[in-house]
């Protein structure tokens, strides 16, 4: 599936409160609100077609939990690996954890 994305499209983000956007956070972090939102790592651009239709399939699933990890997304960062950089790793060298903070406690304590 080949999707395009318009970079060009202009999309108002003020309906919906984001730490990119939201003049009151940007104030109470930096002291002003009138900033340019390059702190924050997010999209001005919609996602792909392939990424919405995956998500609205598990939405329209309507239950959710901790799901296990089938091997579909280790598959798919090896898949990506080796089509950007010509390189496959191994799968069994990714180690999924449920958040961040918890992948540094892992790295602190392997270190």
């Amino acid at each position: 599936m080949t999707a395009t994305i318009d970079f060009n499209e202009v999309i108002d983000r003020t309906q919906v409160a984001t730490l990119k956007v939201d003049g009151a956070t940007i104030e109470s972090v930096f002291g002003q609100s009138d900033l340019w939102p390059s702190w924050v790592a997010d999209m001005d651009f919609r996602a792909s077609d392939a990424i919405r239709l995956a998500l609205q399939k598990r939405l329209d699933h309507g239950v959710f939990g901790y799901e296990v990890n089938d091997g579909a997304v280790s598959a798919a960062v090896a898949r990506w690996y080796q089509h950007r950089h010509r390189w496959t790793p191994s799968t069994d060298h990714f180690l999924f954890t449920p958040r961040t903070l918890a992948s540094i406690a892992m790295l602190i304590k392997l270190y």
